[in-house]
């Protein structure tokens, strides 16, 4: 065995063949690991192994259901859980199995709504107990533990566990009541115990059944063993030691009879020492031998043996003969087959090589395609912009850009961007712009290098700007190109002064702020929808947006404005929408009525 000392195990993570057999894939490896663990463990860093048995289906604990525990997880799922924990400490080959698994059921069941509370179970003729539990070895009897939580996640427990000591047998209700003395948890035990006995009826009902017929084909087996055994005694001729001792008398009774007969039966003849011969013939002892039949001269003998030397002679010399030249055909047929290893093996290593070079050269060729579709991948090139307050400048770099193949549009509301270096590789850029441009008044050309040789190496747009205002951004969904783009701080017009980008919209209460989708829905589903399209840098409306807001929070007050609806929209972030009505920043501040009839038609009045 191993005698009294610890056991360290080297901890293979599951599924353990698998991790086994990579772990010894690379001997070095595998010995530099084994090594370092072997130091921590005579530096006393490892705690010692014990018997585990296999890991559970579900080894984290669920609500209502009772935790299967083993070894490797009882410090972390027990031990080291914040929560109130009921342990039961079974063993496999224990009676009324169905009744005790039925009876935690319903304490999970019952304490599910409890995050505090947990019941847990480990059997215990495959798992290391600790010593704490005070168990005794190979024991099959069925104990249950109240473990005490820890003050933190990870931690020990703090105090020992405490052994239910109540009387037999265990039910539902005892384990509650002790579970609620226990537990540091704050828990109703008079609803539990109703919920338990709401319970208990259907679950035990069917416990009760499947251990009867478990007891009954139990009892059946042993009846069965117990007839073949009776059976089998009597064909062997065994007799068991109870009928032995009832049959003690009936011997006794029948020995003096015995002892009367042991007398008058015959007696036996002994068999003769000797064969007797047949009658008419003599004794076969009697006989002469061959030997003396045959006799024969010295002289006849010797010339005899000497035959026979020269026979036996001659007899070696041919067999000897045989053997030189099987041993012959032997190193010849040994020299040809090495003649034909050497050539397999040549042939052999022949193929590889060739197998090698064209497997190198295949993939050589992949790698080269990998590289030129890499390369002719389009690519998202690096830009800069600036602006001025009727301008916006966006310069595209592209080293040793094909001008030829430079193809890029401008539209009122985006710019797309295609070209081609001298390497063939494509570079395409295209985003929305956060406000509208006008094409007509806008251009591009092609950047060339400071050299005496100038070479092509970008684009330069110049945009102007319909409105003319400074842009917070470029794009309209920043997040898309923010990791291409820059700032171009030598081009931008520093006496620019930043608007005020915070200005607030119209809020208050009945005021929604709507989008231009959920304006459409808005409309749909109400009478009338009054809008104020207004945009975050247009300060001309404050005075007349706080009528509005007014209206708006005493809408519910008035009759003739109870069904109209109160919005407000953000013209920056819905510019195509604004475009379409027509929404600009000027002193008229309008505002529109969407009707429900009339939802793509709307009453354009003046901001008051």
């Amino acid at each position: 065995g191993f005698g009294d000392g610890d056991r360290f195990g080297y901890p293979f993570k599951e599924p353990v063949n698998q991790s086994v057999h990579t772990f010894f894939k690379s001997p070095k490896r595998a010995a530099k690991q084994m090594g370092e663990w072997t130091q921590r463990v005579l530096s006393g860093r490892v705690p010692p192994s014990h018997e585990s048995g296999a890991m559970p289906e579900q080894p984290r604990w669920i609500r209502s259901h009772v935790q299967d525990v083993i070894w490797k997880t009882y410090q972390k799922e027990i031990n080291g859980s914040t929560a109130d924990t009921l342990l039961e400490l079974y063993d496999s080959q224990r009676k009324k199995s169905h009744i005790a698994e039925a009876t935690m059921r319903i304490l999970a069941a019952t304490l599910k709504d409890y995050s505090n509370l947990k019941v847990a179970r480990m059997e215990t003729s495959s798992n290391y107990v600790p010593h704490i539990f005070g168990r005794k070895q190979f024991s099959k009897d069925t104990e249950y533990y109240w473990v005490p939580p820890s003050i933190q996640s990870g931690e020990w427990t703090p105090e020992p566990p405490v052994r239910y000591t109540g009387n037999e047998p265990v039910t539902t209700e005892k384990l509650l009541r002790f579970f609620k003395k226990w537990t540091l948890s704050h828990w109703s035990l008079k609803e539990a115990i109703e919920v338990a006995s709401d319970l208990e009826q259907e679950v035990m009902g069917q416990a009760n059944y499947n251990q009867r017929q478990d007891d009954r084909a139990e009892q059946e087996k042993q009846e069965m063993i117990q007839n073949m055994m009776k059976t089998l005694k009597k064909e062997k001729g065994l007799v068991d030691v109870g009928e032995m001792m009832g049959l003690k008398k009936a011997a006794d009774t029948l020995g003096d009879a015995d002892k009367t007969k042991t007398g008058k039966g015959d007696k036996g003849r002994r068999p003769p020492s000797k064969p007797a011969a047949a009658p008419g013939r003599s004794d076969p002892l009697s006989r002469p031998s061959k030997e003396n039949q045959n006799q024969v001269s010295p002289e006849q003998a010797k010339k005899n043996e000497e035959e026979k030397r020269k026979a036996r002679r001659l007899q070696l010399q041919q067999e000897e003969a045989k053997l030189r030249e099987m041993e012959k055909r032997d190193k010849e047929k040994r020299k040809q087959r090495r003649e034909a290893d050497k050539q397999r093996k040549e042939l052999k290593k022949a193929k590889e090589a060739e197998v090698r070079a064209q497997k190198a050269k295949e993939q050589e060729r992949k790698r080269k395609k990998r590289e030129e579709e890499r390369a002719l991948r389009p690519t998202t090139p690096l830009f800069a912009w600036a602006q001025s307050n009727e301008r916006v400048l966006v310069s595209i770099s592209v080293a040793s850009l094909d001008k030829e193949k430079v193809n890029l549009t401008i539209l009122d509301d985006g710019l797309a961007f295609t070209g081609r270096d001298a390497r063939n590789r494509s570079f395409i850029l295209s985003f929305e712009l956060r406000e509208f441009v006008v094409p007509s008044n806008s251009s591009w050309s092609i950047r060339y290098t400071e050299e005496p040789k100038p070479k092509p190496n970008g684009v330069t747009v110049s945009l102007h700007k319909a409105t003319a205002h400074r842009w917070d951004r470029l794009a309209q969904n920043h997040s898309a190109v923010k990791l291409f783009m820059r700032k171009d701080w030598v081009q931008d017009d520093g006496d620019l002064e930043a608007e005020k980008e915070d200005i607030e919209l119209p809020s208050g209460r009945n005021l929604k702020k709507v989008t231009a989708k959920s304006l459409e829905k808005l409309s749909s589903a109400n009478v009338m929808v009054m809008v104020a399209i207004r945009y975050p840098w247009c300060d001309k409306c404050d005075d007349k947006d706080k009528h509005f807001v007014k209206a708006a929070r005493t809408s519910n007050d008035k009759d003739h404005l109870g069904s109209v609806v109160f919005a407000v929209m953000d013209a920056r972030e819905e510019k195509h929408f604004a475009r379409v009505h027509n929404s600009t920043c000027n002193d008229q501040c309008p505002l529109l009525i969407f009707k429900q009839d009339e939802p793509d038609e709307p009453y354009v009045v003046p901001g008051k």
